[in-house]
């Protein structure tokens, strides 16, 4: 059996074939970084004795949160009209703490980091654990095949140079495809001190929505009243 498979695909437990995952870093300007892994696969495809969706995946994640390795991580599901996904998530206080990222140290035997005081540049090094991923044909477990990984990294910081597939400039993030085709894969990029502020702000809006909505929602309350009252008064005292 495939290590990773069992490592992630297990602890989502997604007995299914034909899956596709996505593997999300968003590194801040302090070096902070989350990890967040969505794996997607077809309602339709779920295991045959499976009659509520929602259930099933509130089973797994209660049973699989417990594992040691994974306890730090935030489990959450979403379960859409024909695809629905698993995900989990965790902050990395910095580029050390993500070192020892167990879903990252199935892929790449190590990442080099280094910082001076021009750029940061980040690159796996040492083995792609190919083997980890995707097994040979005759070897594959029929239960769990997967298409493939997206990985997407977007920094707050602005990107000098990268080997990335693809690199969205506007939302500053870079983009890999990792599939069995590809036998070998590595993944680098250099940037710099200087900080995408536009980013910044989309982030820190997205990252604390749940707050900033109910205060946001306050304010127009608040001011839309002061300007009634204000209205009011100005209409009484003109008469």
């Amino acid at each position: 059996m495939k290590k990773l498979k069992k490592v992630v695909l297990i602890i989502i437990v997604f007995i299914v074939s034909g899956c596709s995952a996505d593997y999300n870093l968003l590194v801040t300007s302090n070096h902070k970084i989350k990890e967040n892994v969505k794996l997607f696969m077809k309602n339709d495809q779920l295991p045959e004795n499976v009659v509520n969706i929602k259930e099933y995946f509130k089973n797994q994640i209660t049973s699989y949160s417990d594992v040691e390795e994974y306890k730090k991580y935030n489990f959450d599901y979403k379960i859409g009209k024909e695809v629905s996904y698993v995900q989990m998530d965790k902050w990395h206080t910095s580029f050390e703490e993500y070192q020892n990222s167990t879903i990252y140290g199935e892929l790449f035997d190590d990442i080099s980091i280094i910082e001076n005081s021009e750029y940061i540049t980040f690159e796996t090094v040492g083995r792609y654990l190919y083997s980890n991923l995707f097994a040979e044909p005759e070897m594959a477990d029929p239960d769990f095949i997967i298409d493939g990984i997206n990985v997407k990294i977007r920094l707050h910081n602005k990107i000098i140079e990268s080997n990335a597939d693809n690199f969205d400039e506007k939302n500053n993030t870079l983009e890999w495809s990792i599939t069995f085709k590809d036998e070998t894969k590595s993944i680098y990029f250099k940037m710099s001190h200087e900080k995408r502020y536009d980013i910044i702000l989309i982030d820190f809006i997205l990252l604390n929505k749940k707050v900033l909505i109910p205060i946001s929602l306050a304010l127009v309350i608040i001011i839309g009243s002061g300007l009634y009252f204000y209205v009011v008064y100005k209409k009484n005292n003109s008469i």
